[in-house]
């Protein structure tokens, strides 16, 4: 599954500021075929947090989640 839309907005904390994602309109199952899923005919997501791969190619794979994962505590860092 790929979330496709991680960012500030989505992240909410919990008691004891444990993190959880949330708002999952936009999850994808995929089916993979050599570690990436099919090219994606529409682009989704926040363009600001967006994979430059999937920006590029529109392949998605859990690489473009964790890109914009990690752009979370970057943004909040500064």
């Amino acid at each position: 599954m790929l979330h496709r839309d991680i960012k500030p907005s989505n992240v909410m904390l919990g008691e004891g500021f444990d993190a959880k994602l949330g708002d999952f309109r936009l999850v994808w199952q995929v089916s993979y075929h050599d570690g990436v899923c099919t090219p994606c005919i529409t682009m989704i997501g926040s363009m600001d947090y967006m994979d430059p791969q999937y920006i590029e190619t529109g392949t998605l794979s859990p690489a473009s989640d964790i890109y914009s994962l990690g752009l979370v505590p970057l943004e909040v860092a500064t």
